[in-house]
């Protein structure tokens, strides 16, 4: 199995959104500018990280994403540092589909395996972060016998 950690904001991977040149006046396809950061970071930390020839044939991955709880979750004052009762346990959003999306199109581009469709199990969760923890996503990858 290998596990990897990614720091940073995970994005989701929505749809792509049509735009048009202005000089050119085309239409052209492209990814939130939020999500090309993310799949850059997520792109250059596999490649510094995977120094294994592509995976072959059936794969597993477990993805788990550590998000940053919303300021107004935590109190004010000397309870700065204090989750309120009132707050959500787990994060609604953004899309988990969408995360891994993200995540298993940047695996496919840093040949961590050849194409996304190897993956046959898929096991995702998103959780909050504690407040002095980093955000990011851990991944375990693995390939199946």
């Amino acid at each position: 199995m290998n596990e990897i950690w990614i720091p940073g904001t995970p994005r989701p991977q929505g749809s792509l959104q049509l735009a048009v040149n202005k000089k050119t006046g085309k239409g052209f396809a492209k990814y939130s500018s939020t999500t090309v950061e993310w799949r850059n970071v997520m792109y250059g930390a596999l490649v510094d990280l995977w120094k294994k020839e592509p995976l072959d044939g059936p794969v597993r991955i477990e993805i788990q994403f550590l998000l940053q709880r919303p300021k107004n979750h935590y109190g004010s004052g000397r309870n700065s540092r204090t989750v309120k009762e009132s707050a959500p346990k787990h994060p609604t959003g953004p899309d988990i589909d969408k995360l891994c999306r993200a995540v298993l199109d940047s695996c496919t581009d840093a040949q961590v395996w050849h194409d996304d469709s190897q993956v046959v199990t898929l096991r995702a969760d998103k959780r909050y972060a504690a407040k002095e923890q980093s955000t990011g996503v851990h991944l375990s990858i693995e390939r199946i016998i």
